[in-house]
């Protein structure tokens, strides 16, 4: 298993580090490119660089290609510093071609541990801190990250609080989401069970064309992050009527939305969760029985083929009693 942590400079990155290092001695812990290159005498710019962005992506690239066969805990992964390319502006050209030289790191990497900048900021940023650059990084790492907007399902986690309740976040997700994989090895079609990230460059689905075929699946709690994007999308785009685009009434929906609450939810034994993926694995619905086995919910990611011709709308979906021996 390879997890990431990732976040803006100075966020508390490396105190969640060496709290994971002391509960978590199964991984193989692999500092930030950046220590890397330092120790080798890179000579850095006292305000990063378009050029030591680079150099520190190329070296992330390659820390997880050389740990292909260890499980191992990432200081920042290419997706850390490709946001921080956007943030820089570099032309689109130099960010595709980043995007695509990173792809195969990123579809190697399992989770990710995400640590914002929280709305009360809990550390102190003097101006050469660069603040500005902090918070543009925070934001751009959240919409890659928990609104998905790359189009990459990655499954993640955002811890937040103090030290203490932001390192026992981490590792009750990194302990269910391995618990979740050998459950998965054991189970006879465990070895059918697939990443549903999409990966960098892909190309999306385009809506206008007829629906792929889709498979479902038992969710598992590394599903957390896909879900978490898609029901706070169904919740924007698909239940406008009902909030009218009020901010404060999207926020309080979207509350419980988060990978964190639902990798939890996901691990309820009251619960069966399901999610429909489509031939690149990508996830593009859930539904919820409870049990006993009844229907409970359905959420599709907005503008998706299946979501208009393939999923049967929950209104067409008994409420009475299911057989979930025939879904398995």
């Amino acid at each position: 298993m390879k997890v990431a942590v990732s976040g803006s400079h100075s966020v508390g990155k490396s105190t969640l580090l060496a709290d994971l290092r002391q509960t978590s001695p199964q991984f193989t812990f692999v500092d930030e490119a950046y220590l890397h290159l330092l120790a080798e005498g890179h000579d850095f710019a006292a305000t990063p660089s378009v050029d030591d962005i680079e150099a520190q992506l190329e070296r992330s690239i390659s820390l997880v290609s050389s740990h292909a066969e260890s499980d191992a805990v990432f200081e920042r992964c290419p997706i850390d510093y490709l946001a921080y390319l956007a943030a820089l502006k570099v032309d689109r050209e130099t960010l595709t071609y980043w995007i695509e030289a990173s792809s195969a790191a990123v579809s190697a990497i399992d989770g990710i541990i995400f640590v914002g900048v929280e709305q009360r900021d809990r550390i102190h940023i003097s101006p050469d801190e660069l603040p500005k650059l902090r918070k543009k990084v925070d934001a751009l790492l959240r919409d890659i990250l928990i609104e998905d907007e790359w189009g990459l399902s990655l499954a993640v986690v955002e811890v937040h609080g103090s030290p203490t309740e932001r390192a026992r976040q981490a590792q009750t997700w990194i302990q269910t989401c391995e618990a979740q994989r050998r459950r998965a090895d054991r189970s006879p079609a465990g070895n059918r069970v697939q990443s549903n990230r999409r990966g960098l460059g892909a190309r999306p689905m385009d809506p206008m064309q007829p629906g792929p075929e889709f498979a479902i699946r038992p969710s598992m709690v590394a599903d957390a992050g896909s879900l978490a994007a898609i029901w706070q999308r169904s919740i924007r785009d698909l239940c406008y009527e009902d909030h009218q685009g009020r901010a404060d009434v999207i926020a309080a929906w979207c509350a419980q939305k988060t990978p964190a609450a639902l990798a939890t939810a996901l691990t309820d034994p009251t619960r069966y969760w399901l999610v429909a993926i489509d031939p690149a694995r990508v996830v593009l619905g859930v539904g919820l029985l409870g049990r006993p086995a009844r229907y409970r919910t359905t959420v599709v990611a907005p503008a998706t083929p299946v979501q208009r011709k393939r999923l049967p709308n929950s209104n067409q979906i008994p409420a009475g009693p299911i057989d979930l021996a025939s879904l398995q």
